[in-house]
């Protein structure tokens, strides 16, 4: 991933529910050694119901509204000079879609969003199932870049 190749390095951004071009910039500044990178937003449309098919056609507007809503965000960075691209999956967790993903899709890293505060909610939460995040990192092969937001 050195700045003086020719490879510009490819890095998979996670994007939750709403990620504003403020933290954007912020996740962004992370990388700021690796010049301007090709990233992937990425979303996961997640299926909890076992009863429910990881088909695509059933939630087909899940996706199309995900992928909307990333759409000004590419637009944006695009105009910041970075090759940007778009991808959103259906996954029973965000976690494993996540890692199914970086496995798949040859990423030189990860650009996770690190939530919470320290709040009883957040604590108990990481206790008894680990944050999104910490599961990626354990998971993955590639650096998991991770920028904490409150």
């Amino acid at each position: 991933m050195s700045q003086g190749s020719s490879h510009k390095p490819n890095i998979l951004v996670p994007v939750p529910g709403s990620l504003d071009k403020e933290k954007l910039v912020l996740m962004l500044d992370k990388l700021h050694f690796l010049g301007k990178p090709n990233l992937t937003l990425f979303h996961v449309v997640e299926v909890r119901s076992r009863t429910s098919p990881l088909n695509s056609e059933f939630f087909r507007d899940a996706i199309n509204k995900a992928e909307k809503s990333l759409k000004p965000l590419k637009k944006w960075l695009e105009k910041l000079g970075y090759k940007t691209s778009i991808k959103v999956m259906l996954a029973r967790d965000v976690a494993e879609g996540i890692i199914d993903e970086a496995e798949l899709g040859g990423y030189d890293a990860i650009l996770m969003v690190r939530r919470g505060g320290r709040t009883l909610r957040n604590l108990l939460k990481t206790i008894f199932s680990g944050s999104v995040s910490e599961k990626v990192a354990r998971h993955v092969e590639c650096p998991v870049i991770m920028v904490k937001m409150e």
